[in-house]
Protein backbone atom coordinates (compact mmCIF):
# COMPACT_ATOMS: atom_id res chain seq x y z
CA UNK A 1 0.00 0.00 0.00
CA UNK A 2 2.75 2.32 0.66
CA UNK A 3 5.22 1.59 -2.09
CA UNK A 4 4.14 4.33 -4.63
CA UNK A 5 4.17 6.94 -1.87
CA UNK A 6 7.74 5.37 -0.56
CA UNK A 7 9.16 5.58 -3.85
CA UNK A 8 7.92 9.62 -4.83
CA UNK A 9 9.19 10.68 -1.23
CA UNK A 10 12.79 8.95 -1.73
CA UNK A 11 13.03 10.42 -5.38
CA UNK A 12 13.07 14.03 -3.20
CA UNK A 13 14.81 12.97 0.07
CA UNK A 14 16.70 10.09 0.95
CA UNK A 15 14.57 8.07 3.49
CA UNK A 16 14.94 4.80 5.20
CA UNK A 17 12.41 2.11 5.10
CA UNK A 18 12.61 2.15 9.06
CA UNK A 19 11.63 6.00 8.71
CA UNK A 20 8.87 5.41 6.59
CA UNK A 21 7.35 2.86 8.99
CA UNK A 22 7.49 5.41 11.60
CA UNK A 23 5.42 7.52 9.39
CA UNK A 24 3.13 5.04 8.18
CA UNK A 25 0.56 5.69 11.25
CA UNK A 26 0.47 9.03 9.97
CA UNK A 27 -1.81 8.13 6.50
CA UNK A 28 -5.19 7.13 6.42
CA UNK A 29 -5.92 4.37 3.57
CA UNK A 30 -9.46 5.60 1.51
CA UNK A 31 -11.02 4.21 -1.53
CA UNK A 32 -13.25 6.02 -3.60
CA UNK A 33 -15.45 5.70 -6.06
CA UNK A 34 -16.23 7.42 -9.16
CA UNK A 35 -17.48 10.65 -8.78
CA UNK A 36 -17.08 10.55 -4.87
CA UNK A 37 -16.43 13.34 -2.87
CA UNK A 38 -13.09 13.51 -1.41
CA UNK A 39 -13.73 17.35 -0.17
CA UNK A 40 -17.01 19.34 -0.83
CA UNK A 41 -17.46 23.17 -1.12
CA UNK A 42 -17.94 24.83 2.31
CA UNK A 43 -16.18 21.83 4.59
CA UNK A 44 -13.14 22.33 5.65
CA UNK A 45 -10.29 20.46 4.14
CA UNK A 46 -8.61 18.29 7.16
CA UNK A 47 -6.60 16.10 4.72
CA UNK A 48 -3.58 16.44 2.15
CA UNK A 49 -4.29 13.43 0.04
CA UNK A 50 -1.92 11.42 -1.40
CA UNK A 51 -3.03 9.56 -4.80
CA UNK A 52 -1.87 5.59 -4.91
CA UNK A 53 -4.17 4.40 -7.47
CA UNK A 54 -6.88 6.17 -9.81
CA UNK A 55 -7.24 10.60 -10.42
CA UNK A 56 -8.58 12.81 -8.59
CA UNK A 57 -9.64 16.21 -9.85
CA UNK A 58 -10.34 19.44 -8.37
CA UNK A 59 -13.32 22.23 -9.22
CA UNK A 60 -15.42 25.04 -8.48
CA UNK A 61 -18.91 25.50 -9.81
CA UNK A 62 -20.36 28.76 -10.80
CA UNK A 63 -23.63 30.71 -10.08
CA UNK A 64 -24.62 28.55 -13.71
CA UNK A 65 -23.67 25.30 -12.47
CA UNK A 66 -21.08 25.41 -15.12
CA UNK A 67 -17.87 23.29 -13.80
CA UNK A 68 -14.56 24.68 -13.84
CA UNK A 69 -11.75 22.49 -13.07
CA UNK A 70 -8.87 23.58 -11.04
CA UNK A 71 -6.38 20.71 -11.35
CA UNK A 72 -6.00 16.90 -11.63
CA UNK A 73 -3.80 14.46 -9.38
CA UNK A 74 -2.95 11.76 -10.89
CA UNK A 75 -0.97 8.43 -9.63
CA UNK A 76 1.68 9.22 -7.12
CA UNK A 77 0.68 13.52 -6.71
CA UNK A 78 -1.19 15.03 -3.61
CA UNK A 79 -3.92 17.05 -3.69
CA UNK A 80 -5.74 19.44 -1.00
CA UNK A 81 -7.11 22.75 -1.20
CA UNK A 82 -3.87 24.11 1.10
CA UNK A 83 -5.45 27.35 2.05
CA UNK A 84 -8.71 25.58 3.77
CA UNK A 85 -6.08 22.95 5.53
CA UNK A 86 -3.44 25.54 6.30
CA UNK A 87 -6.34 28.55 7.91
CA UNK A 88 -9.11 25.96 8.62
CA UNK A 89 -11.50 28.46 6.55
CA UNK A 90 -14.10 26.24 4.42
CA UNK A 91 -13.02 24.97 1.12
CA UNK A 92 -14.02 26.95 -2.11
CA UNK A 93 -14.21 23.80 -4.21
CA UNK A 94 -14.55 20.40 -4.59
CA UNK A 95 -12.12 17.63 -5.28
CA UNK A 96 -13.18 14.14 -6.06
CA UNK A 97 -12.60 10.99 -7.71
CA UNK A 98 -12.22 10.83 -11.54
CA UNK A 99 -11.80 7.72 -13.61
CA UNK A 100 -8.00 7.16 -14.86
CA UNK A 101 -6.83 8.28 -18.28
CA UNK A 102 -6.53 5.87 -20.83
CA UNK A 103 -3.49 5.62 -21.77
CA UNK A 104 -3.65 6.51 -25.47
CA UNK A 105 -4.79 10.12 -24.88
CA UNK A 106 -1.62 11.28 -23.69
CA UNK A 107 -1.69 14.18 -25.81
CA UNK A 108 -3.43 15.41 -23.47
CA UNK A 109 -0.92 14.79 -20.96
CA UNK A 110 1.02 17.76 -21.55
CA UNK A 111 -2.16 20.12 -21.13
CA UNK A 112 -2.73 18.33 -18.12
CA UNK A 113 1.09 18.73 -16.71
CA UNK A 114 0.91 22.37 -17.80
CA UNK A 115 -2.14 23.07 -15.40
CA UNK A 116 -0.96 20.86 -12.52
CA UNK A 117 2.47 23.34 -12.89
CA UNK A 118 0.30 26.23 -12.77
CA UNK A 119 -1.63 24.84 -9.63
CA UNK A 120 1.47 24.27 -7.68
CA UNK A 121 2.65 27.32 -7.95
CA UNK A 122 -0.39 29.05 -6.96
CA UNK A 123 -0.39 26.94 -4.35
CA UNK A 124 3.45 27.39 -3.54
CA UNK A 125 2.43 31.08 -3.78
CA UNK A 126 -0.57 30.85 -1.32
CA UNK A 127 1.24 29.38 1.17
CA UNK A 128 4.65 31.74 1.23
CA UNK A 129 1.86 34.49 1.27
CA UNK A 130 0.19 32.95 4.70
CA UNK A 131 3.75 32.95 5.87
CA UNK A 132 4.45 36.47 5.22
CA UNK A 133 6.86 35.68 2.12
CA UNK A 134 4.64 37.86 -0.14
CA UNK A 135 7.40 39.32 -2.15
CA UNK A 136 8.18 35.58 -3.13
CA UNK A 137 4.27 34.50 -3.16
CA UNK A 138 3.77 37.71 -6.01
CA UNK A 139 6.82 35.90 -7.98
CA UNK A 140 4.74 32.42 -7.94
CA UNK A 141 1.61 34.16 -8.78
CA UNK A 142 2.76 35.70 -11.82
CA UNK A 143 4.47 32.32 -13.52
CA UNK A 144 0.93 30.69 -12.38
CA UNK A 145 -0.98 33.52 -14.24
CA UNK A 146 1.55 33.07 -17.56
CA UNK A 147 1.03 29.61 -17.99
CA UNK A 148 -2.79 30.38 -17.43
CA UNK A 149 -3.16 32.95 -19.82
CA UNK A 150 -0.75 31.04 -22.28
CA UNK A 151 -3.47 27.91 -22.26
CA UNK A 152 -6.75 29.81 -22.00
CA UNK A 153 -5.92 33.82 -23.62
CA UNK A 154 -6.58 36.56 -20.94
CA UNK A 155 -10.34 36.06 -20.03
CA UNK A 156 -11.11 32.82 -18.53
CA UNK A 157 -11.96 32.06 -14.70
CA UNK A 158 -8.00 30.66 -13.92
CA UNK A 159 -6.73 34.12 -15.51
CA UNK A 160 -9.04 36.03 -12.70
CA UNK A 161 -8.56 34.12 -9.74
CA UNK A 162 -3.93 34.25 -10.65
CA UNK A 163 -4.74 38.25 -11.22
CA UNK A 164 -6.79 38.27 -7.88
CA UNK A 165 -3.75 36.86 -6.22
CA UNK A 166 -1.46 38.88 -7.99
CA UNK A 167 -3.65 41.80 -6.60
CA UNK A 168 -3.92 40.61 -2.60
CA UNK A 169 0.26 40.15 -3.04
CA UNK A 170 0.53 43.87 -4.64
CA UNK A 171 -1.67 45.44 -2.02
CA UNK A 172 0.44 43.38 0.48
CA UNK A 173 3.75 44.77 -1.33
CA UNK A 174 2.25 48.25 -0.57
CA UNK A 175 1.38 48.70 -3.83
CA UNK A 176 -1.67 49.64 -3.81
CA UNK A 177 -2.35 51.62 -7.28
CA UNK A 178 -0.92 48.42 -9.22
CA UNK A 179 -3.14 46.00 -6.75
CA UNK A 180 -6.31 47.98 -7.44
CA UNK A 181 -5.48 47.65 -11.34
CA UNK A 182 -5.27 44.22 -11.10
CA UNK A 183 -8.42 43.68 -8.81
CA UNK A 184 -10.01 45.80 -11.57
CA UNK A 185 -9.04 43.43 -14.28
CA UNK A 186 -9.61 40.68 -12.31
CA UNK A 187 -13.40 41.74 -11.85
CA UNK A 188 -13.72 42.01 -15.72
CA UNK A 189 -12.64 38.70 -16.29
CA UNK A 190 -14.78 36.85 -13.77
CA UNK A 191 -16.08 38.55 -10.53
CA UNK A 192 -16.92 34.65 -8.85
CA UNK A 193 -13.35 33.79 -9.23
CA UNK A 194 -11.86 37.31 -8.83
CA UNK A 195 -14.07 37.18 -5.03
CA UNK A 196 -12.94 33.80 -4.22
CA UNK A 197 -9.46 34.37 -4.55
CA UNK A 198 -7.79 34.89 -0.65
Amino acid sequence: MFELLYKKVNSIIPVTEEELNSCKDLFVSKKLRKRQFLLQEGDVCKYQAFVEKGMLRSYTVDEKGTEHILQFASEGWWMADLSSYLTGEPSLFNIEASPSFNPLMSPIMHTIRTFLRASILTNQGLVLRAMGEVAAAKSLFEKALEIHESVHGENHPDVSRDVAHLGLALQELGARDAALQQFERALKIDPLQALRAN
